[in-house]
């Protein structure tokens, strides 16, 4: 007898899991960086390091993992992120140490790219081209919902114990990749041709396209600059603007 979860359409399971997403990371996301700072005591090298951890793994794994999901499986690739996922956030609000911090964000970090681009990859698979614009709004507008809720629950739980919320969050994204497992239909997929294959060739295709690109269009060029630069800054700014909050010295000791 198929399992219930199986009659959930391809639309659905997108919805949910864009719901669920957003509001396990806004749990988490809304109490992250107090951890880091309240509990861990992480210095504002370390934090910026933290992020800079977190930055060059999914850099160097962004490449690697979509090949999974371009020739064995989207499900498969987007199961396996959210089981990262919520591995690294358990490990993090578990252990309140600057090396289980940098291992939570290595995981996280190999985790994402397991789930970057699949998830749209898949939903569009299943739904079709006509179809997928819709998805995609309808996804967007849920996601944001379950961000927005997650915030006030966040907070609630995190009076109790500023772990709680990442340790919850991490487990939910346990949950969530053996709802997946179950509910996830993948009749759509198409595995790349045998001929495509090479890891080699699939790695530097993309690589080749966009230096073409550039090569054509300059503007380009700076374009890149600018992200580069962008996110240089604010790297910093998102990782310290806690850490400053708390250790700045308050109107009444000055």
């Amino acid at each position: 007898m198929a399992h219930p979860f199986r009659r959930l359409s391809p639309i659905t399971v997108y919805l949910v899991l864009e719901f669920a997403a957003a509001l396990f990371f806004s749990l988490i996301f809304t109490v992250n960086l107090i951890y880091h700072v309240t509990v861990v005591g992480l210095s504002p090298l370390q934090l910026v390091l933290v992020g800079t951890i977190l930055e060059a793994t999914a850099f160097a794994f962004e490449i690697p993992t979509g090949i999974l999901a371009d020739v064995k499986s989207r499900k498969l690739s987007i199961i396996i992120g959210y089981l990262l996922t919520g591995v690294a956030f358990v490990v993090e609000g578990s252990f309140a140490t600057f090396a289980a911090v940098a291992l939570s964000q290595v995981i996280w970090g190999i985790g994402y790219t397991f789930t970057s681009g699949a998830t749209q990859a898949w939903i569009a698979d299943e739904v079709g081209e006509d179809r997928v614009g819709p998805a995609f709004m309808r996804g967007s507008q849920a996601a944001r919902a379950g961000g927005l809720l997650a915030i006030p629950l966040s907070v609630v739980v995190g009076i109790i114990n500023v772990r709680l919320p990442i340790v919850i969050g991490g487990l939910l994204f346990l949950a969530l990749a053996g709802f997946l497992a179950l509910a996830m239909g993948e009749e759509g997929f198409r595995p790349a041709p045998p001929g495509e294959r090479s890891t080699s060739r699939m790695m530097a295709g993309p690589v080749g396209d966009a230096r073409r690109l550039v090569a054509r269009q300059p503007v380009l060029l700076a374009l890149l600059g600018i992200g580069l630069f962008y996110g240089l800054y604010s790297e910093g700014f998102d990782r310290l603007w806690t850490c400053l909050l708390y250790t700045s010295p308050s109107p009444r000791d000055s």
